[in-house]
């Protein structure tokens, strides 16, 4: 049952992109967040400092959100994440919260 919460965060995010022109980096970071949110509410822990987080996004964040995006939902010590570690971001830019 869990993994449907993925597949109702992605065609949300699907169809609030289609219903606006945005920039693509904008669109990468919002597909980003719905799956990371989707994959932190299985252990019941929404990330509030993902909140705002493509309301000014980087342009050369896009191939990472574009990355962290697909990335799986893993369960690591009852927590789960997205495991995201295969995707770098640009040189001298933070594309997500430390934390």
């Amino acid at each position: 049952m869990k993994p449907l919460h993925l597949v109702v965060a992605f065609v949300v995010s699907t169809l609030v992109s289609a219903l606006g022109c945005k920039p693509p980096e904008q669109e990468a970071c919002e597909d980003y967040v719905s799956a990371a949110q989707a994959c932190a509410l299985m252990s019941g822990d929404p990330k509030d400092e993902l909140d705002g987080l493509c309301d000014d996004v980087a342009v050369e964040c896009k191939e990472y959100f574009s990355c962290a995006a697909k990335a799986e939902c893993k369960e690591s010590g009852g927590v789960f994440r997205l495991e995201s570690k295969a995707c770098t971001m640009p040189e001298g830019t933070e594309c997500v919260p430390a934390s």
